[in-house]
């Protein structure tokens, strides 16, 4: 008997230190695996575009609630001085790949890489994009692009789109005004003087309206969004776009009041519980 409590004793030990250890090797395994799952926010929303399903439907979602409204407004009897207005990137074409290579690059937006990538004239379209803009015929209205590409970019663009066999003149392009600015608003008061907007599409608050476009802060932007809430998925279509925005822009805004004063940057803005 006192030979087995010999035995007993140290295997005691043992098993104990096995599940010290078995559980230290656990957690350390959670602790790394909760880390690897960490990545950065514009890694995760390239990746999203590019890669999610959902992302898609979203596109098709947006697609087909203008072409609804297309035919909605067909039954009324449009008078041949209609226009649909379109933004271009993220909206017609997809510049998720310019934003990957500064991802795997480590480097920031510049205007020489984007016009590096602009002259390849090789963005695919936003899904459902080309089904809606060959569509658009049907109706007898025209297309205009509303984008803050610069007039430099107007070539390629057009080739661009040729690729998939959407085929536009320049004037149907108002890209950046003079001035380089990169408002919309005179642009857009521009054709209203000559043609009647029936449907703007773009996935910024800036592609639809003055009152959206000089809306700066989180709470203005969100006020003004409920203000139209109506016209949207109507007049006013909007794609997905968690790349880049006017809403980045407000998140920097001196109008912000901080959700969480004792935090900084961004972060500051979190809805936690």
């Amino acid at each position: 008997m006192k030979i087995n409590r010999l035995i007993y004793i140290p295997l005691f030990f043992a098993l104990v230190s096995c599940g010290s250890t078995t559980s230290s090797t656990t957690n350390n395994n959670v602790i790394t695996d909760q880390a690897s799952q960490k990545s950065d926010p514009s890694e995760n929303a390239v990746l999203w575009q590019q890669t999610a399903a959902e992302y898609d439907a979203l596109c098709y979602q947006a697609f087909n609630a203008a072409r609804h409204y297309l035919e909605k407004l067909s039954l009324e009897k449009l008078d041949g001085n209609e226009v649909v207005v379109l933004d271009l990137d993220e909206t017609v074409l997809d510049n998720s790949p310019y934003n990957a290579r500064l991802i795997l690059e480590g480097s920031n937006y510049s205007p020489e890489s984007w016009m590096e990538w602009s002259n390849l004239a090789d963005a695919q379209l936003v899904p459902g994009a080309k089904e809606f803009l060959l569509d658009i015929t049907q109706y007898g209205v025209e297309v205009f692009f509303i984008s803050n590409r610069n007039n430099e970019e107007l070539e390629n663009t057009i080739k661009n789109l040729a690729k998939f066999d959407l085929h536009y003149e320049s004037n149907q392009f108002l890209l950046k005004d003079a001035d380089n600015s990169s408002e919309k608003t005179n642009r857009r008061n521009g054709l209203i003087d000559s043609k009647k907007i029936i449907m703007l599409i773009g996935d910024n608050l800036a592609d639809f309206n003055t009152v959206l476009e000089e809306s700066e802060s989180i709470v203005d932007r969100k006020e003004n969004a409920s203000v139209y809430r109506n016209d949207f998925g109507n007049k006013f279509i909007i794609l997905p776009n968690v790349m880049y925005g006017n809403w980045q822009k407000a998140l920097k805004s001196k109008r912000n009041e901080p959700l969480q004063f004792d935090v900084k940057g961004n972060l500051q803005f979190l809805r936690a519980y």
